[in-house]
């Protein structure tokens, strides 16, 4: 996807579907940020229990990425963003979400097995 400073982001075709809640920070946040170069979608799980209208994300620092565990209503679903500045990235992300009400909250940094 090229956007108009020249910066190239792009979203994995391994899995297309993003829940509602997932779509606002993905697209309007991690698309626009400068340092993002790719965005992988995961798989979409049911929740034990309903949010009752509290959206929240969870950012974890994971390899040269940001996990993001975007969690809504009824569904949860983890994001990874690969990025050049993770902590700019995370920086942006974070307000993005904050500002647009959701819950946020950082985990420890951990490295991926995969």
């Amino acid at each position: 996807m090229q956007r108009t400073n020249g910066h190239k982001a792009v979203i994995t075709n391994t899995h297309t579907t993003m829940i509602e809640v997932a779509e606002v920070i993905v697209c309007q946040g991690a698309l626009r940020d400068p340092y993002a170069t790719r965005i992988t979608l995961g798989k979409i799980e049911r929740t034990a229990r309903g949010a009752r209208g509290k959206y929240r994300v969870k950012f974890t620092d994971i390899n040269g990425a940001i996990l993001l565990q975007i969690r809504g209503n009824l569904y949860v679903q983890d994001i990874r963003v690969f990025t050049d500045n993770i902590q700019a990235t995370r920086t942006h992300l974070a307000q993005f979400a904050a500002t647009h009400g959701y819950a946020i909250s950082f985990g420890k940094s951990v490295q991926d097995a995969r």
